[in-house]
């Protein structure tokens, strides 16, 4: 199993026990867990979809400025 199937299976189990606010963690802390959270959006299991969609959104309100904005 690759490096990536591993985190993304890590993320499924996360997401699909509720822990949410941990692969959100991760995600903010590693851009391949966060590669791994955009993969998820193409699974079939709409549970795991909408979950996903929201760690996303959080994700995302919550990443640093970048440096090149003002």
């Amino acid at each position: 199993m690759s490096e990536g199937d591993e985190t993304s299976l890590m993320l499924r189990e996360l997401l699909l026990s509720w822990d949410v606010k941990r692969a959100i963690e991760l995600a903010l802390e590693d851009s391949k867990v966060l590669r791994a959270l955009f993969s998820l959006l193409g699974e079939k299991d709409d549970r795991l979809r909408i979950r996903t969609l929201g760690a996303l959104r959080e994700v995302l309100r919550n990443l640093p400025p970048s440096r090149g904005r003002s």
